[in-house]
């Protein structure tokens, strides 16, 4: 009856406004490593609740008028684990729920809010429990029944969970990344998102590159443009498992013109990483890769490097080549000064780290603590770092062309198959790698006058790069 009163779906009993706030924050998945923004001035239950999930209150001021939270301070307040806002009434002024509401948009962390006098509430829908319902997705809390042994905590929980639509509410917080590797290619991202993926508390998509914000480059998409499918089919294994942090590992973010700008209106406080490497070393390591993808047709990296200006014009292509930045080139590719100038222009200080390749082969563990250290994730002791996709011989060049050169060809029925199977990825690759593929031996030289050109052609943009990161890059050559 009550919720009938109300306007709402359901009502739940609890033996206190304690308990139903402790269960409301249970049930939205609120724990340990999680921070949760209320107002200082309030009752101390509001704080004991929070501490009760075993999350952090973050405390704000309140807002002179009202003597509520100051949504102001609340836009502040908001970091990367924060799960949730608590807003608090008092002294019978409602909270500015609708300027909360709208920090939540941006931040997309789960509103939640303590609710005093009902009665009085409800004759003010645009301020009450009305929306409430909105914001919490059909939890009411009525304080009637005795308290709760733990016991019955969890049956509770498990009952709210229940709600129709309260798990919608919960997977869409719990499970979108605050980091994003952004690139570049060859430059240990793979590694870096292999040894992130096995920490406890991170969670990483399925599969490392999406391609989900790359929507403005050629033959590069993911096959939905819809976010609650992304965040389903890639990020769903991470739902109910209280990470830290979620991240993805897609290269080609660094190259789109829009995709930095969508993953910050996506998500405001996102993390992100760069990796760089001398380009000289990384066109040889990309012509390697993408000769053992079959989307390098020329013998040797000195001829495909000296064809670049044909392939500009559209001649000498390879037949399977994915434009992932619109031309063939390994120049474009490789010259990361104009690309990390364009992200630094667009993703704050204290939200971005960079990563240079030399350091992180020389002291894999000290690069792996400083991410951890951004992330503001607790080590996990990790000791061993092994070397993780490295370019592979092809044992048998024909029968490898023949299997990996027909799915390539099939390509354009992928997606329709991922669509059909709800899945993000069919994994294919690895499989066929696996069987096809064997150690590399060791790496051909390459010729010192090439060399020596390749660094004067990337000069300039080494200069850009040291710039842009406050480092002398000169060593490379």
């Amino acid at each position: 009856m009550f919720a009938d009163f109300c306007g709402v779906a359901h009502a739940v009993g609890t033996g206190s406004g304690n308990d139903a706030l402790f269960l409301a924050l249970r049930a939205l998945g609120i724990g340990a490593g999680d921070e949760v923004i209320t107002v200082s001035h309030a009752a101390m239950a509001t704080v004991v609740a929070i501490i009760a999930t075993r999350a952090t209150p973050v405390l704000v001021d309140v807002d002179a008028a009202s003597y509520t939270i100051d949504p102001a301070r609340v836009d502040e307040a908001v970091g990367p684990r924060t799960k949730t806002i608590v807003a608090v009434h008092l002294y019978g002024l409602p909270a500015d729920l609708d300027a909360v509401e709208a920090i939540t948009k941006r931040h997309y962390p789960v509103p939640v809010h303590l609710q005093k006098g009902y009665a009085e509430r409800v004759r003010i829908p645009e301020r009450g429990l009305v929306v409430t319902e909105r914001l919490v997705q059909r939890i009411i809390s009525l304080p009637i029944y005795p308290e709760l042994g733990d016991a019955k905590v969890e049956r509770v929980i498990a009952a709210i969970r229940d709600l129709p639509g309260v798990m919608d509410l919960v997977w869409k917080n719990d499970i979108r990344p605050n980091f994003f590797i952004i690139g570049a290619p060859r430059c240990g991202t793979t590694a870096l998102s292999s040894y992130l993926a096995e920490h406890p508390r991170i969670g990483f998509s399925r599969p490392k590159e999406t391609q989900f914000f790359c929507t403005d480059l050629p033959g590069i998409h993911f096959h939905t443009t819809d976010p609650e499918e992304y965040l389903k089919l890639c990020f769903g294994h991470c739902a109910g498992k209280n990470y830290l942090a979620i991240g993805e590992g897609s290269v080609w973010n660094l190259y789109s013109k829009d995709a930095v700008g969508k993953i910050l209106r996506f998500s405001p406080k996102a993390r992100f990483i760069i990796m760089v490497r001398n380009p000289v070393d990384l066109c040889i390591a990309l012509y390697e890769k993408r000769r053992e993808m079959l989307q390098e047709d020329q013998p040797s990296f000195e001829q495909a490097w000296r064809i670049e200006d044909e392939r500009r014009q559209g001649r000498s292509i390879p037949a399977f080549f994915r434009k992932e930045i619109g031309v063939a080139g390994y120049r474009n590719v490789a010259s990361l000064g104009e690309q990390v100038e364009k992200a630094f222009s667009l993703i704050p200080e204290q939200q971005r780290l960079l990563i240079v390749f030399d350091d992180f082969v020389e002291n894999t563990a000290a690069v792996y603590a400083q991410v951890l250290a951004f992330l503001g994730v607790p080590h996990d002791g990790r000791k061993a770092f092994p070397q993780i996709n490295e370019g592979r011989r092809i044992r048998n060049p024909k029968l490898w062309a023949l299997m990996w050169g027909t799915l390539l060809r099939a390509h354009p029925l992928l997606d329709p198959a991922k669509r059909m199977l709800k899945v993000s990825t069919l994994n294919i690759y690895p499989r066929l790698s696996n069987l096809f593929l064997g150690m590399r031996l060791e790496r051909p030289a390459t010729p010192r006058a090439l060399r020596a050109e390749m660094r004067a052609f990337f000069d300039d943009d080494i200069k850009r790069l040291s710039a842009a990161i406050e480092r002398d890059l000169n060593s490379w050559g």
